[in-house]
């Protein structure tokens, strides 16, 4: 998948790279050299790239908020954790 293919993808989604990014699991920074070709996605992040790409835009933006509201409980799971 190429740069431009990730900006459009994001675009088509009407996300911001901090929204997409949080739904992938990668920093903000992570997504914006992916989108200008600085860094490539790995393996996970391109399965994930691809499965978005191919849904139907409305059911590619209830994977992104399933996946964002993953991303939010593992992150208060991590943060109770370390208590």
């Amino acid at each position: 998948m190429s740069p431009d293919d990730i900006k459009t993808l994001r675009k088509r989604l009407k996300l911001t790279q901090k929204d997409f990014s949080y739904a992938l699991g990668v920093s903000k920074l992570t997504m914006s050299q992916y989108e200008t070709g600085f860094r490539k996605p790995g393996p996970t992040a391109l399965v994930m790239l691809f499965v978005l790409e191919n849904l139907p835009i409305r059911k590619a933006q209830e994977l992104i908020e399933l996946l964002q509201h993953a991303a939010s409980k593992v992150a208060v799971e991590t943060k109770d954790s370390r208590k």
